[in-house]
């Protein structure tokens, strides 16, 4: 049986889950990071997939789908997309990091200015850390 999520504090994911989630959305595509912005047709056929083929416990993957869908409402932030786009692909890696760690609230979804901060410290620690 699994536990019940508290939605006020979604628990925290590995970004390799939200990763799989993000592949049920690009499907075959080149890019990630037009995926991004994804529209609510292809978002609710990603969610379809990976409830059907990921074998996690139903509370993680309710976890990773909460938190897949603030990530796609949070990237509609000007600010957050464009530093997205200044980065490009390599941003994904370090984006789906800070979504699987931030704090998220599921009624309120991710505060874009404080996902705003943890992306760019994350995007400026890698830079210093190398590739």
């Amino acid at each position: 049986m699994s536990e019940p999520i508290d939605i006020t504090d979604v628990p925290s994911v590995a970004p390799a889950e939200l990763a799989i989630a993000l592949r049920f959305v690009a499907g075959r595509r080149k890019t990630l990071l037009g995926e991004l912005g994804v529209p609510g047709a292809e978002l609710v056929r990603a969610e379809l997939a990976f409830w059907q083929r990921v074998t996690a416990d139903p509370s993680r993957k309710l976890a990773v789908m909460l938190r897949f869908r603030s990530l796609a409402s949070v990237l509609r932030a000007r600010r957050i997309a464009a530093l997205v786009s200044r980065h490009g692909d390599s941003a994904v890696p370090v984006l789906l990091q800070t979504a699987a760690r931030s704090r998220l609230n599921a009624s309120w979804g991710f505060n874009p200015n404080k996902f705003l901060w943890d992306f760019s410290a994350a995007l400026s620690a890698k830079k210093t850390d190398g590739p």
